[in-house]
């Protein structure tokens, strides 16, 4: 039976409020693309809202029962993700559920792409096919992706640039799988903030035999990492704005100040570190595609 409560355990263990910051990313893959076609197929691109918001709640939600079966999630250290604490969510529901936000991402899916031609079908499915496995596996056995070196950032990495390449195939109709390119400084940012999410959790992490980039180099080469990746995408900012002559294109640099905040906080191992970090990049992406809109050529 579904409760109001268990709607609420739902919510919490899919973590939606991080949703908007992904959805900078189908916003500026739209931005390119509509800068390219106009916008006429707008309506058809909507539909990777719903596919990646599904993918989204299957990867948290397994998250949360993964880290609570293995003691990483528990009131004493991680109170602000673990949704048990509502008393009433089973481990049948959490299936249930996955369930359901799997098939709603084949209905979805089928939707987009289904009146496309062979390659472009190809391209659409292929990419959530891959999305589906990562979403899967980034928290179960026999992968638990998210314990072994590198792989959390590469599930990371693919999963963000699936998202700016497949919003801009939906624009289009183009299948590209380097459109990312563009937005690579933004895709740099969400792979140093799963970084930071491990150096902030590298004691719950090494509790759960996770093999994290952060464990991996230790805890001085992973600082000056977290330093420098936002260094490097800031130059990339530059470097795209400059190539396009496009001085709209350094609004995203205005978010400078909140990322030092951010580093100041991780270094502490603060927890706030990781919201914070997000939303600098919600603000940095938002910046970005006005940026892109405001192109002339």
């Amino acid at each position: 039976m579904i409760s109001k409560l268990k709607i609420q355990g739902f919510i919490h263990g899919s973590r939606l409020e991080g949703f908007p910051m992904v959805l900078t990313y189908v916003l500026v893959g739209m931005s390119i693309g509509y800068k390219e076609s106009g916008g006429a197929m707008f309506w058809n691109a909507l539909y990777v809202i719903p596919i990646f918001l599904f993918l989204c709640s299957i990867t948290n939600i397994l998250n949360a029962l993964c880290d609570f079966e293995s003691n990483v999630d528990d009131k004493e250290t991680s109170s602000d993700r673990t949704m048990f604490d509502y008393g009433v969510i089973t481990k049948s529901d959490i299936w249930n559920f996955v369930y359901f936000c799997s098939a709603s991402t084949g209905v979805v899916s089928y939707l987009a792409f289904s009146h496309m031609n062979s390659d472009q079908q190809s391209f659409g499915y292929l990419n959530v096919v891959i999305n589906t496995f990562l979403s899967f596996y980034y928290n179960l056995q026999p992968f638990r992706l998210k314990t072994k070196l590198f792989c959390g950032e590469f599930t990371v990495f693919f999963f963000f640039i699936s998202i700016v390449n497949c919003s801009y195939f939906l624009m289009t109709g183009i299948p590209s799988w380097n459109i990312w390119m563009a937005n690579s400084n933004a895709i740099i940012l969400v792979v140093c903030g799963l970084i930071v999410n491990f150096y902030v959790d590298v004691e719950d992490d090494k509790r759960d035999g996770s093999m994290s980039s952060v464990i991996f180099f230790g805890e001085t080469i992973s600082k000056y990492l977290i330093i420098a990746m936002p260094i490097v995408a800031y130059i990339l900012t530059i470097q795209y704005a400059l190539q396009q002559s496009n001085i709209f294109l350094l609004l995203p640099l205005l978010t400078i100040p909140k990322l030092i905040e951010v580093i100041q906080l991780t270094l502490k191992k603060q927890k706030l570190a990781k919201p914070k970090f997000f939303l600098a990049i919600f603000i940095f992406n938002i910046l970005f595609s006005i940026g892109i809109l405001s192109t002339t050529h």
